[in-house]
């Protein structure tokens, strides 16, 4: 695995941490800017999972993982694009789909 690769990896880690933190300390805070987090977390696992289909040996490499990483792409542009009109409300069926596919892809 690359450096870049990891440094994503580890950057989307550092975001659902923090967010795990915000969400215990403060737990009446809105909703929107939860999924703020959630976004940006999103869009950088998913940035990590396409590099590192392309960073890995082409024996070890399953189109289930880049297919699973498009998606999740797809879903954080979408989470991002469309601001804190539609966040809420769209949240957890996003969040849902995306769980899905990626339980799917990696039976």
């Amino acid at each position: 695995m690359k450096f870049s690769n990891r440094l994503l990896l580890f950057l989307a880690g550092v975001v659902f941490v923090l967010l795990g933190l915000f969400l215990f300390t403060n737990p009446v805070a809105n909703l929107v800017a939860y999924s703020w987090w959630i976004s940006f977390g999103l869009l950088v696992s998913s940035i990590a999972a396409i590099l590192g289909y392309f960073s890995a040996p082409k024996e070890l490499r399953s189109p289930v993982y880049l297919f699973q990483g498009f998606v999740s792409l797809l879903l954080a542009l979408y989470l991002v694009a469309y601001g804190f009109v539609t966040l809420p409300v769209v949240i957890p069926t996003i969040v849902g789909i995306w769980l899905i596919v990626a339980i799917i892809a990696f039976f």
